[in-house]
């Protein structure tokens, strides 16, 4: 890697990229390869948490949105993957919450 000033950008563009990938926006429409994570993002993801500018969840993160890069790339797939993430997180909370309830 770099000095820790561009490690730093080149990891947290990776971040953002992804976080891109998850937006449901439709004008946004079919996003061009170059906006998506590839095998080289996640590549990228691996040394920036060996030199610890990215925590593992981020390059889980990372991972993850490379996975599903291909369905993140039209409106339709970001919709769909959006609505089943804020479903898993609400069951989370859920979850959580009953069990502060029962201490």
């Amino acid at each position: 890697m770099l000095n820790d000033d561009i490690n730093e950008y080149l990891c947290i563009e990776r971040l953002s990229k992804g976080a891109l990938q998850l937006l449901p926006l439709p004008e946004l429409g079919t996003l061009p390869p170059e906006l998506r994570l590839s095998l080289s993002d996640v590549k990228l993801a691996l040394s920036c948490y060996k030199v610890g500018v990215e925590d593992l969840v981020d390059v889980i993160f990372v991972m993850g949105s490379a996975l599903l890069s291909p369905l993140l790339a039209s409106p339709r797939g970001r919709l769909v993957v959006g609505r089943l993430l804020e479903s898993v997180v609400e069951a989370l909370t859920t979850k959580r919450a009953l069990g502060d309830s029962l201490r």
